[in-house]
């Protein structure tokens, strides 16, 4: 569970995420454990007090954020930042995000992109699922969720077309060419 950087994001999109992990475990037969990985410069006791009053299991992580990311069979990412870096570990997974309506409205009025995520806006096409505003819900991100795990041809064709995501921003750096790739689609 990857909820954001900064706190306001986190208020809003960790209660979901906790009630969805609830709602695939109690779904899934099989043995299953979450990760939550928090960001650096926020208190660790911030998460845990969302954490204290649910019903979820969950282990807490601030380092070897990427060595964890590679090896989640699944992800569950507020957009940004954190959906390029589960791209480039090959990680299948979900973006979600959830704003003020008013904050909405003024980014969908100005900003003219087809997608949220960074590995969408980047291959210009759908490659993880995602759920924004009144569709960020526990029950169509736990329903998702399942199906992949469920399936792991899915899982596999996500990573695969994941890393040639990756792969395609050649011998230059990945944020040189991410940040050429997100100009050309915004101007």
């Amino acid at each position: 569970l990857l909820p954001g950087s900064r706190k306001g994001e986190i208020k809003t999109l960790l209660p979901i995420m906790i009630q969805t992990a609830i709602m695939i475990r109690q779904q899934l037969d099989i043995d299953i454990s979450f990760r939550l990985l928090v960001a650096a410069d926020i208190d660790i006791n911030f998460y845990r007090r969302y954490l204290k009053h649910s019903e979820l299991e969950c282990n807490l992580s601030n380092e070897h954020t990427y060595r964890e990311m590679k090896n989640a069979d699944l992800a569950i990412s507020a957009t940004g930042t954190a959906t390029l870096q589960l791209a480039l570990c090959g990680t299948p997974h979900i973006a979600t995000h959830k704003l003020a309506p008013l904050s909405y409205w003024i980014l969908k009025w100005f900003i003219k992109i087809r997608y949220a995520s960074m590995p969408n806006i980047i291959a210009d096409r759908p490659l993880v699922a995602e759920y924004l505003q009144n569709d960020a819900t526990p029950q169509n991100l736990s329903a998702h969720a399942c199906k992949l795990l469920n399936d792991t041809e899915m899982r596999k064709t996500m990573t695969r077309e994941l890393l040639t995501l990756r792969d395609s921003f050649g011998n230059a750096s990945a944020a040189k060419s991410t940040a050429e790739l997100i100009h050309k689609l915004i101007n």
